[in-house]
């Protein structure tokens, strides 16, 4: 899982999705939503390491915000 395949998966209308693709779509942004929480480390491209403070912090605060709307709709 990168950054921009993150950023995909929540512009894309999961409402015409079934079956299978539904399915995968679901374990996509599972995925996305563990990486961009950090379950993985925070040594990717979900993070950015700012020197002054010695810190991982998020690239995108707003991009875990939103896989998690894309969640609850889902049904998570």
């Amino acid at each position: 899982m990168n950054f921009k395949k993150a950023q995909s998966l929540i512009q894309t209308d999961f409402s015409v999705l079934s079956g299978e693709k539904l399915q995968k779509y679901k374990v996509n942004i599972l995925d996305a939503w563990r990486y961009a929480r950090g379950d993985y480390g925070y040594n990717n491209d979900f993070f950015v390491y700012i020197g002054e403070v010695k810190a991982f912090v998020p690239r995108d605060y707003w991009l875990l915000k939103n896989i998690e709307t894309t969640m609850e709709k889902l049904g998570f």
